[in-house]
């Protein structure tokens, strides 16, 4: 399929004719624009589709992209733009597929890299940010988790939540948008199978976040396998859902102020 005729399946499609767009192949040529990559038409250059893959892709390639069609509504104009999540891609040409500049770059930063226990960053008043994907609620299992752990928990920390797509380029954008500002981030996504948990995040999002040098804990699912995500290499901590990173961190929480509670008397007693 070109992806001129993809285009027209999916305008068929938004104005409420039945036609179902499944997972398809998509050919075209790659380009970056304005730090994200399309596919363009061969036979029609103005025919594009923003694409979303895992790795960073070499510019000007001809590839066949197989994946699924996701709708995005931008809100200042209610316009629909549509973007298709990669599973799978193939090259159509000798040239390699992946772009090894952001590969290269993110080996260099995890020779340095060394986890941080957050038992070691608890401060009074740390300022945190939870990250989740859009019109996903798993932000709210690891607060009520949180919560029920240590009922407490907003007198030393305070969380602000962004929701977003976990896409890379998207994903890059907010980490550079907000990074400095917190403490600590959190990103959690709600369970899925090995693929979908594969495309969380990739090599720009991670570089990001070496890049602000803030402690970093995800929970990505409930699969039990490793090294699904890129995002893994660079966090500090990685749990297997919301609710158990929830429950970790109030345990935290409430060990810290437990402490301080003990340093308290013994500083009372010793007056």
């Amino acid at each position: 399929m070109k992806v001129s005729e993809l285009l027209d399946k999916v305008n068929t499609v938004f104005n409420g004719e039945a036609i179902k767009i499944g997972e398809i192949t998509v050919e075209g040529t790659v380009i970056k624009e304005n730090g994200y990559y399309k596919l363009v038409d061969t036979d029609n250059k103005e025919k594009s589709i923003t694409i979303n893959y895992s790795k960073p892709l070499k510019d000007g390639i001809v590839i066949k992209a197989r994946g699924m069609v996701e709708m995005s509504i931008h809100r200042k104009t209610n316009g629909y733009y549509p973007r298709l999540m990669v599973t799978s891609i193939k090259a159509l040409t000798e040239e390699p597929i992946i772009d090894q500049t952001f590969m290269d770059e993110l080996n260099d930063k995890l020779r340095n890299f060394v986890p941080r226990l957050l038992s070691t960053i608890i401060k009074d008043q740390m300022k945190c940010l939870l990250i989740h994907g859009k019109n996903a609620q798993t932000h709210q299992d690891f607060l009520i988790n949180l919560k029920t752990e240590f009922p407490e928990y907003s007198q030393y920390a305070d969380i602000t939540t962004i929701e977003t797509s976990l896409a890379d380029s998207s994903l890059e954008q907010v980490i550079r948008e907000n990074a400095n500002s917190y403490d600590a981030i959190f990103l959690v996504r709600g369970g899925g199978d090995s693929q979908e948990l594969e495309r969380i995040g990739g090599v720009k999002s991670a570089i990001a976040i070496l890049d602000a040098n803030v402690p970093f804990y995800i929970a990505l699912g409930h699969s039990q396998d490793r090294n699904l995500s890129v995002l893994e290499k660079v966090a500090d901590g990685i749990y297997h859902t919301p609710t158990a990173l929830g429950i970790h961190f109030g345990k935290v929480l409430k060990d810290y102020h437990e402490k301080k509670i003990l340093e308290q008397i013994n500083k009372e007693l010793s007056d």
